[in-house]
């Protein structure tokens, strides 16, 4: 918009006020006079708007952004930074001791081994009561058949004697294998509690070695903050009154 054309639309409006003026003076008709101020205001408003609006350089709004934006990063990377020299240093938490693992695989092993052996020396126990059973159910029957006088001595005191004998045979049987029967295992269930305790303490060892980091880096920050703060306390780290609820009640001492 160059001034030429705002000076000459100023003197169109100056001139179309001046000739309404005049007709308002001289008693004329103010129509056409009204009509040429307006148009001509409205151009000099157009002009004036036209003249006042900057065209925008896309290109350079670009790299103003870009800019910007470089800087916010910077800024904010400088501040991560500046966190992390602050942040707590997680302890490296101690494995349960390996061995403690190694014993209780082995003694869950050694556990199932002996169940094995107490399974198939149970189903010979088994056999053997059946076996003597049913040397008992045959002498019996024998035994009633001779009450009932069905039965002769001379044929059946033979039987019976061999029955009794492999009766008393089969009880001591049975009596010594009951005797030699493995006794059932408890090694697995001592093991696993071991196990089990030693993974308990090294997680709660683990948690007291974080919670004395994050207590370290809260002192190191709130003591960094009041030097740089200054008067502006309330940038200060103020102590949360949980923490000291739970400093009443043993949760820290």
């Amino acid at each position: 918009m160059t001034p030429t054309l705002l000076s000459k639309a100023r003197d169109q409006v100056r001139n179309a006020q001046q000739a309404l003026d005049t007709a308002l003076a001289e008693g004329a008709d103010t129509i056409a006079t009204r009509g040429r101020l307006e148009a001509a205001v409205a151009r000099l408003n157009e002009l004036e708007a036209a003249a006042s609006t900057t065209p925008v350089d896309l290109a350079a709004e670009a790299r103003l952004n870009e800019l910007t934006a470089v800087m916010a990063r910077d800024a904010g990377d400088r501040i991560a930074a500046a966190l992390a020299g602050f942040a707590p240093r997680v302890p490296v938490a101690t494995a349960p001791p390996v061995g403690l693992a190694r014993s209780a695989i082995l003694a869950s092993r050694a556990d199932a081994a002996t169940w094995q052996d107490i399974e198939a020396h149970d189903a010979r126990a088994l056999v053997l009561r059946e076996r003597l059973a049913a040397v008992q159910g045959k002498r019996d029957v024998l035994l009633a058949r001779r009450l009932d006088g069905g039965g002769g001595d001379a044929a059946d005191g033979p039987a019976l004697a061999l029955l009794g004998a492999d009766e008393a045979g089969l009880a001591r049987l049975l009596a010594d294998h009951a005797a030699a029967r493995p006794a059932e295992p408890h090694t697995e269930a001592a093991a696993l509690a071991n196990w089990t305790a030693a993974v308990e303490v090294a997680e709660l060892s683990a948690l007291h070695d974080l919670g004395t980091a994050l207590q370290e880096a809260l002192i190191t920050v709130g003591l960094h903050l009041a030097a740089r703060a200054r008067g502006r306390t309330h940038l200060r780290v103020r102590v949360d009154s949980r923490l000291i609820r739970a400093g009443q009640a043993g949760a820290v001492i």
